[in-house]
């Protein structure tokens, strides 16, 4: 067992001096019996402060010099287990030398005058040039003109340690001047993120590091109190999921190995502190996180994503080169502080966590250690804070709604003149009917009191359910009402599979049920791809049909602009709408080909998915009815705006309610909606009755009002063949729970405390038990919940696993049922505590006699699904074959329609520009001959974008290549000085517009993807000003107005009516020709 660090409470941590190791080492056992390990920080992993002198060990009395002693370090003894420090462990030294170390200076070769940002950028250009970081430290001087991005690469390429080499695409130029800044902008903050790789390189440091480029995104409380660059997001592979490689070992000795290194980097990442870019970074908490990657079956030789679980570290900045000690009066800093990045002050982890999670408080030192420590999320949630409440317009209501239980979990109640002023804040012209937030130690849903219209009044109550845990709310920040979400017009929603096997099951006719879903498809198909035959024919109807299935609003509500990468947008849909939008047309061969691979996959995302709309179906936010006008089984159910090819404000009649996950039978419910006009203000949500002994929003799948969201069907035919099933308790499956409280910590490490005292004072026969050191009950806390959050988790085995179990059996059988109930535990594993992992769950599936292996359905198996006649075991199967046969019906018609063997490359428009703006003499050819050898040089790297580990890294190095290809001396003054000024004036010069029309020209054919990467955005202005008509004109717009613009549906279908009826006339005319 490791020996615990000492230390005193946190009050004193921030002026401990560095450990004297001799004097330590003499209060110990002899020196052959002894191993030390000497760290410089402080109990917790701290960064010992370096304004504070030495001398303090000699300032006072044994009981306080011990104190002040061994605060400054942690000292472990020779009883710590394998693998608590970096060198010890199946790791070896492979976490030793894992960061960088760099800290950029400036040009009178000192540091603190260069912004954080500086440092990150060179260090992150650096990593990705694979530049020596030792030259690095010794040779770079930055100049103070660090704010122009552009002009700071530019210094690095004229560098020798970054000659020739390839740079990173550049930061967002509105992060980085955010950046440079407060590092706040509004509600939006910088973000600095690391991805970990692990190195396969035997004997090199385990992790590979890259930064990644800046971005703007929602804050969080954390970074609204301490200030953005003191935050950075740590992405590592989950050692658990995807343990470090070149572990030596098989079978379970392979098995312990790989849990003695997740231990040994539990206890590096959260033990210690980290050196990076000149500041100390300390660990603070971690939380799942997963990407997908794509790759090449090579069976199927069809490309699919896999997962990868990651582990998302937050790491804080406690200590730094230019950071300074709080003031004795100081607790932390002013909260000022945290927009000016230049004055920064030490701060510890322990009174880090003491203001985000109120460590002091009884209340919640009584909690469990783990769910304690996922309570963190609420503090890391991005939000838009709004309003800052008094405290005494924040009552704490003592009871819960419902007398038998709690029918309102997890929801509020918020005056209409509160929610006002907020929607005021969020910029909403609407009010909604409730807000999901956090305040405080409170999260959930906070619904508009409809009773208290009259009441003028500020105020905001919270429920016993929303109190997650105590703070002090003295502080603004945790008055602060930090908005998450809130309820929009509903739109029509998608069937997922899970819903589908509950509807089939619970039918009272399946093959009614089934005709329904059959009905339904054929409909969703149509509007999804089908449509696309008759739009294709016309740019603006197939713009209507890209708005309509392709674009992606998510992508320009984020940003508010269509992201670009290189010389054309990111996405394939954005493309094929600016292609159109500036006047091109499927006659475009490249055009053509983006659409029919658009088409293809979005074929196959319907066909996988099994996507099946129903227009009388919606997912709303759940809400209780505080006015207790529902009765049981009832629901109330306004639309702000009617649902489309409907024309009801209100649901009302039979509808079902559900909520996923759905793992059983009940958790479908049929229930009543019904008109109660006294509710008309509550719009967009689904609120269910308060009476009756259990809540509605438990009976489907467990939920709860904190910001669940319910899946309503009222779909007549689809609901009057649907039956409820009673609602299953199942026992209780005697799963284990880590049951250690933060209290427990606190008074295990002061018996440690005393324990150590005695030994190093044995001339003193008693030492008085101090009270519960919180510093080092902080360290223990952190790496206790460390190691439960990085353990293996086992909610994605155990659901595939029941998935295919309820289609080799039924929804309803024993077992079904009892994974159901596994399941439902496993959900909320992290915050109970709940010890299941692989042996535990071959236990499980012993003791309940489930098979060790489950075949894979059909569904499931891309090769079948592709054959004709695939097995139909269940609904799924049934549902994937008539999908399957309609779209490839469906892909062999557009594929005629669409024809692009006889489509066209070039495009006159362009193509004729070049022979205007080039005379064809000797000068005219000598200038050619120069600038398409340079693009020639950029077009033959253009392959290597093909298996690139970063694609988008890889095509924007290219860009900057073609970029900077500039005319020589000679030919220079043939292009007139441009009046664009800002970002755009290296893109639309001139020259720019002649060198995209040369490279379209030449490459277009051969290289289509490599002509529109670099030179779309020229190419699609090219053309749109050679589009114009006689008394109207190309328009250009900004990119933020350009992704607010739509297309008007309204006109394009008028229009398309108007076709119609002149190509009727048309057709009625000929018919009156041929006849005479």
């Amino acid at each position: 067992m490791i020996g615990q660090a000492f230390g005193q409470a946190a009050r004193k941590e921030d002026g401990a001096s560095r450990l004297d190791q001799s004097r330590i080492s003499s209060s110990f056992e002899p020196a052959s019996k002894r191993r030390q390990i000497v760290y410089e920080s402080d109990p917790e992993g701290g960064s010992t402060p370096k304004h504070t002198p030495d001398s303090l060990l000699e300032s006072f009395d044994d009981n306080l010099r011990l104190n002040t002693l061994l605060e400054g370090d942690l000292v472990y003894t020779e009883s710590r287990a394998a693998g608590d420090d970096e060198g010890d462990g199946p790791l070896g030294d492979r976490l030793l030398g894992v960061w960088p170390r760099f800290q950029a200076k400036g040009a009178d070769g000192k540091h603190w005058d260069v912004p954080f940002v500086v440092s990150w950028e060179i260090c992150r250009i650096a990593l990705h040039c694979d530049v020596d970081f030792r030259a690095l430290r010794t040779t770079l001087i930055i100049s103070e003109d660090w704010g122009d991005q552009d002009l700071l690469r530019q210094r690095l390429k004229e560098s020798n340690l970054f000659k020739d080499k390839s740079f990173p695409s550049k930061n967002d130029a509105a992060a980085w001047k955010v950046a440079l800044g407060s590092g706040r902008k509004e509600e939006k903050a910088v973000t600095y993120a690391i991805d970990f790789s692990y190195n396969q390189k035997p004997g090199k440091p385990l992790y590979d590091v890259h930064l990644r480029p800046l971005v703007l995104d929602l804050s969080h409380r954390m970074i609204r109190r301490f200030g953005a660059d003191r935050w950075i997001e740590l992405n590592i592979p989950s050692p658990a999921a995807h343990p470090p490689p070149q572990l030596a070992g098989r079978g379970q000795d392979q098995t312990r190995l790989q849990s003695q290194a997740r231990l040994q980097l539990v206890k590096w990442l959260t033990g210690k502190d980290h050196r990076f870019l000149g500041r100390s970074w300390t660990a603070v908490f971690v939380s799942d996180e997963s990407k997908k990657k794509t790759k090449l079956d090579p069976v199927t030789q069809v490309k699919v994503s896999e997962q990868i679980n990651m582990k998302r570290v937050r790491l804080f900045a406690t200590n730094g080169d230019t950071f300074r000690p709080l003031a004795p009066e100081q607790e932390l800093p002013h909260h000022s502080s945290a927009f000016d990045q230049s004055d920064r002050q030490i701060v510890c982890r322990t009174k880090l966590l003491q203001w985000a999670l109120g460590l002091n408080a009884s209340e919640n030192q009584k909690q469990l250690a783990v769910k304690l420590f996922a309570r963190l999320q609420l503090v890391f949630s991005r939000t838009i804070p709004t309003v800052v409440l008094e405290e005494g317009q924040i009552e704490h209501v003592g009871e819960q709604i419902g007398s038998h239980a709690d029918m309102a979990d997890g929801a509020g109640t918020i005056s209409p003149a509160l929610a006002k002023i907020v929607a005021k804040k969020l910029g909403l012209s609407e009010v909604p009917c409730a807000f999901q937030a956090r305040i405080g130690g409170c999260k959930g849903m906070w619904c508009i009191d409809i009773n208290s219209n009259a009441d003028h009044r500020i105020w905001l109550k919270t429920f016993p359910s929303q109190r997650k845990f105590m703070c002090d709310y003295g502080d603004p920040l945790h008055r602060t009402f930090d908005v998450r979400d809130w309820p929009k017009p509903l739109t029509s929603a998608t069937l997922n599979p899970q819903f589908t096997i509950i509807l089939d099951n619970n039918a009272i006719d399946k093959q009614a049920m089934r005709q329904q879903l059959e009905i339904h498809l054929e409909e969703s198909l149509k509007v999804e791809l089908t449509s696309v035959l008759d739009d294709m024919h016309h740019t603006r109807d197939l713009r209507a049909w890209l708005k309509r299935v392709g674009i992606s609003s998510s992508e320009r509500s984020t940003h508010g602009y269509v992201k670009y990468l290189a010389g054309a947008p990111k996405s394939s849909e954005e493309e094929i709408a600016v292609m159109l939008d500036s006047g091109f047309n499927l006659n475009q061969k490249y055009l053509a080909d983006q659409l029919e691979d658009l088409v293809k996959r979005r074929s196959e995302w319907l066909r996988d998915k099994l996507k099946v709309s129903i227009p009388n179906s919606t997912y709303a936010f759940m809400l209780p009815d505080f006015t207790g006008s529902l009765k049981e089984g009832e629901v109330s159910v306004c639309l702000s705006q009617p649902l489309k090819g409907g024309d009801d404000h209100w649901l009302e009649g039979d509808l079902l309610v559900g909520r996923s996950p759905a793992h059983y039978p009940s958790d479908l419910q049929k229930v009543q909606a019904t008109v109660i006009p006294e509710l008309r203000r509550l719009k967009d949500v689904v609120l269910f009755s308060i009476h009756g002994h259990v809540s509605l929003a438990d009976k489907i799948s467990g939920g709860d009002f904190d910001g669940d969201i319910a899946w309503l069907l009222w779909e007549s035919e689809m609901v009057k063949q649907f039956r409820n099933e009673n609602v299953v308790v199942q026992s209780d499956l005697g799963l284990e729970h880590d049951t250690t409280t933060f209290q427990h910590i606190l008074v295990t490490e002061s018996r440690k405390d005393v324990m150590s005292r005695r030994q190093l004072f044995p001339e003193k026969s008693s030492c008085k038990k101090r009270g519960p050191t919180l510093a080092q009950a902080v360290t223990r806390f952190v790496e206790h919940a460390f190691d439960f959050n990085t353990r293996e988790v086992m909610l994605g085995k155990c659901t595939k696993f029941k998935d295919r179990l309820t289609y080799h059996r039924s929804l309803k059988d024993s077992k079904v049922m009892k994974m159901g109930k596994l399941l439902s535990l496993l959900v909320d594993a992290p915050k109970q505590g709940t010890l299941f992992y692989s042996a535990e769950w071959d236990k499980f599936r012993r003791d309940n006699s489930l098979p060790t292996h489950t075949d894979k359905p059909a569904y499931e198996n891309k090769a079948m699904c592709l054959q004709q006649g695939m097995p139909q075991k269940n609904v799924l199967d049934w549902l994937t074959g008539k999908m399957n046969e309609k779209i490839l019906q469906f892909q062999s018609e557009f594929s005629a329609a669409l024809n692009t063997e006889h489509r066209l490359y070039p495009d006159p428009d362009i193509s004729r520009l070049v022979k205007l703006r080039i005379p064809d003499n000797e000068p005219g050819r000598r200038f050619m001959t120069q600038l398409k050898r340079e693009i020639e040089a950029v077009s033959e790297s253009w392959p290597l974008t093909r298996n690139a580990k970063d694609y988008s890294q890889t095509v924007a190095t290219l860009y900057d290549q073609w970029v900077a290809i500039r005319p020589s001396a000679e030919f220079a003054p043939e292009f007139t000085p441009t009046f664009i000024t800002g970002p755009n004036k290296r893109h639309d010069d001139d020259f720019s517009l002649l060198k995209a029309a040369v490279t379209f020209d030449r490459w277009a054919v051969p290289k289509p993807r490599f002509v529109w990467r670099m030179a779309g955005r020229q190419i699609c202005r090219l053309k749109a000003l050679a589009s114009g008509i006689e008394d109207s004109a190309p328009v250009l717009v900004t990119p933020f107005m350009y992704a607010a613009l739509q297309p008007d549906q309204k006109l394009i279908k008028r229009q398309a009516l108007l076709r119609q009826v002149g190509e009727a006339e048309r057709g009625e005319s000929e018919s009156d020709c041929d006849g005479f």
